[in-house]
């Protein structure tokens, strides 16, 4: 009870350790590089902040904004994407990209229980159903996530968003 002079609930007492491990995560600009090869970068290392701490996944995904550190992670991404031609809108939809892309992965790859069965046995299930499709992409399929994988669709991602890149930014 001693907390709750301090705090007024549990949800004050989450918030602070929330932000405490956001403000652990430090993403700064390197002007020297490209932009998207930054804004990649910075993802990469969300996710691997978040895949460390697995159990603020939940919380995070309840309570997005839980103070500074999550300001300042987004302040992170946006002198990025701005420094890389971003207009307001574009850095916003870059930061709500990336944001969809590391918390997907975090929380659909981050699952409690790791799986017993290697990637080839997995492909090896995968390419045994009936669907032609499905069975022929059966090796990619089966390292779903990988780290790869995930710096692949990062960059075509930052690379279609953000103008002056391959794909030279945002569709209308």
């Amino acid at each position: 009870m001693a907390l709750y002079n301090h705090v007024e609930s549990k949800e004050d007492v989450l918030d602070a350790a929330l932000d405490s491990l956001l403000l652990e995560l430090e993403l700064s600009d390197d002007p020297a590089r490209p932009a998207a090869e930054v804004l990649v970068e910075h993802a990469e290392r969300h996710l691997a902040h978040l895949q460390a701490n697995r159990w603020a996944i939940p919380a995070l995904f309840q309570r997005p904004d839980p103070g500074e550190g999550a300001a300042l992670i987004g302040e992170a991404y946006f002198v990025t994407a701005i420094r890389g031609g971003a207009d307001p809108q574009a850095a916003v939809d870059i930061f709500a990209a990336i944001l969809v892309a590391v918390y997907g992965a975090a929380g659909f790859l981050g699952s409690e229980g790791e799986s017993q069965q290697t990637r080839e046995e997995i492909a090896a299930m995968i390419a045994q159903v009936p669907f032609p499709a499905t069975a022929s992409v059966a090796g990619p399929l089966a390292a779903y996530g990988d780290d790869a994988q995930l710096h692949r669709i990062l960059t075509a991602l930052v690379s279609g968003l953000l103008p002056g890149q391959p794909g030279d930014g945002p569709r209308t």
